[in-house]
C-alpha cells in the first residue's frame, strides 16, 4: 500500500510540473505579442526632415504626414540679387525672377538728382536705372530706345555746357593727339605697354616735333582699338 501511495504522489507531481510549464509558455507568448500603437504613440517626422525631403525629392508635404502640418514656404527671392532699377518677383512656379521696378520713391531733395551720359537730369538714380531697365526689356513704358544705354555721369543736376567756339573746334585734333600721347607716356611709365609699343614711346620721346610724337600716339591707339588686326 505504501508503495502504491508513493507512486500516486510522484505521478501527481509530474502532472503539476507539466501543466505549470504550459502556463509559463502561454504567458510568454501573451507578453511577447505586439499591441498596436495608438495615434499619439506614432512618431511623425520632424518638420526639418520633411522640408529636406521636399527640397531633394520634390515630395509634397501632405503626402508624408497628411494635411495636419503646413510647412512655411521659403521666399525664392531671399538669395536672388537684382541689379539697379530691378526687383525680384516670385513666379507661379516658385522661381525668382528679376523685373523692372514698378515705381521709385518720390524724391524732393535736389541733392538726390543725377546727370546722365546724355546730359539729362533725373530726379534720382532709381528713376534713371528703372528707365534703362524698361528700355532694355523692350517695355511699352520705354520713353526712348537710347535709354537702354543710360548711366550716371555724375551726381547732381546737369551743368549747362557752352557750345564750342570755332577756334576750339579747329584746335580739337591737336588737343586729342596731345592727350593720346600723354596717356601713352603714362602707361609706359607704369610698364603697362607691350614691349613693341614701349619701344615706340621711348623713340617718340626723343623726337623734337610735337606733331610727330602725336602721330606715334595715334598709331598706337589705332592699333590698340583694332582688336581683330584687320586694319
Amino acid at each position: 500500500m505504501k508503495f502504491l501511495f508513493m507512486v500516486c504522489c510522484i505521478a501527481a507531481l509530474l502532472i503539476l510540473d507539466i501543466n505549470g510549464a504550459k502556463v509559463i509558455k502561454k504567458r510568454k507568448r501573451v507578453t511577447t505579442e505586439k499591441t498596436p500603437l495608438t495615434a499619439t504613440e506614432i512618431k511623425l517626422p520632424e518638420e526639418d526632415e520633411i522640408q529636406l525631403l521636399v527640397e531633394k525629392e520634390g515630395i509634397v508635404a501632405n503626402e508624408i504626414i497628411g494635411s495636419s502640418i503646413d510647412l512655411p514656404v521659403q521666399d525664392p527671392c531671399l538669395e536672388k540679387r537684382c541689379g539697379p532699377g530691378r526687383e525680384c518677383n516670385s513666379t507661379t512656379k516658385g522661381k525668382a525672377k528679376c523685373v523692372c521696378l514698378t515705381t521709385c520713391p518720390t524724391e524732393d531733395d535736389n541733392r538726390r538728382r543725377v546727370c546722365s551720359n546724355y546730359n539729362e537730369t533725373w530726379t534720382s538714380d532709381c528713376e534713371l536705372y528703372r528707365s534703362r531697365c524698361l528700355c532694355d526689356e523692350a517695355s511699352t513704358q520705354c520713353l526712348n530706345p537710347l535709354n537702354k544705354h543710360l548711366h550716371i555721369e555724375y551726381y547732381g543736376e546737369c551743368r549747362q555746357m557752352e557750345p564750342c567756339t570755332e577756334e576750339e573746334m579747329a584746335d580739337f585734333p591737336r588737343r586729342m593727339r596731345d592727350w593720346l600721347f600723354n596717356v601713352m607716356r603714362e602707361l609706359a611709365d607704369r610698364r603697362e605697354l607691350s614691349p613693341h609699343y614701349l619701344q615706340m614711346e621711348r623713340e617718340a620721346e626723343r623726337l623734337t616735333s610735337e606733331s610727330q610724337r602725336s602721330v606715334v600716339a595715334a598709331v598706337w591707339k589705332w592699333c590698340d582699338l583694332d582688336g581683330s588686326n584687320d586694319g
